[in-house]
């Protein structure tokens, strides 16, 4: 519903979390949603707020460190694209990460670190604020040579 009329499905996931507003599922697909239909600052603090939401939640359940994760990252992304790359870095830190690519989709720019540490030749946890995690990993297979 979501993808196709936005509006509704804020109107849907609103509902959902009227209804159950500790749920972290309910926090993080309205604050997604959020995000993405944002139109003004206001909008933009109320994704903010659903997704730290949804993070302190899932975080505060043993069972649930996929929502953490997502919600973190999602959040990450958000703060990136935001322009509140140092917000972002010390969620990425927290979460492993030690580069972020792609700040603004199509950007040029290079791998900026998350901490001050120097570039070394050892390998990097890169965080892509363009693409979720599972988008990533789905476009390694498909592209891996065989």
């Amino acid at each position: 519903i979501e993808w196709k009329d936005p509006e509704r499905g804020l109107a849907a996931y609103t509902s959902a979390h009227s209804a159950e507003p500790g749920r972290a599922e309910a926090n993080l697909h309205l604050g997604r949603l959020l995000w993405k239909c944002a139109a003004s600052t206001a909008s933009m603090a109320a994704a903010e707020a659903r997704l730290r939401e949804a993070a302190d939640i899932s975080g505060s359940d043993d069972n649930d460190e996929e929502g953490w994760l997502d919600a973190q990252e999602l959040l990450a992304r958000m703060l990136l694209q935001d322009g509140r790359g140092a917000e972002a870095h010390e969620i990425l830190h927290e979460l492993g990460y030690t580069h972020a690519y792609a700040t603004e989709l199509a950007s040029l720019r290079t791998a900026q670190p998350v901490n001050a540490k120097p570039v070394t030749a050892q390998p990097v946890n890169a965080f892509d604020a363009a693409l979720p995690r599972a988008m990533l990993a789905q476009m390694r297979r498909a592209l891996a040579r065989d």
